[in-house]
């Protein structure tokens, strides 16, 4: 089975849920993680414009962050 993490936008208290998510096969790592960063700042740029303190939170299925970065 493939793990699915999900990738949060997250403002102070406000948190924007990924309910899709993303497989990604074995273990993940921060270059993976960079690099669907990446893929979803050319496919939805809009999400990053004015995104001064939003985050995301990448989170595997048992609901543990794994992973955070500043936008």
């Amino acid at each position: 089975m493939v793990p699915r993490y999900y990738f949060n936008l997250v403002r102070q208290r406000t948190v924007i849920a990924d309910h899709d998510g993303v497989e990604i096969p074995g273990e993940v790592s921060e270059l993976e993680i960079l690099r669907i960063m990446q893929e979803i700042r050319t496919e939805e740029p809009e999400l990053f414009a004015g995104s001064g303190g939003w985050s995301i939170e990448v989170v595997d299925e048992q609901g543990r962050i794994v992973a955070k970065f500043s936008l």
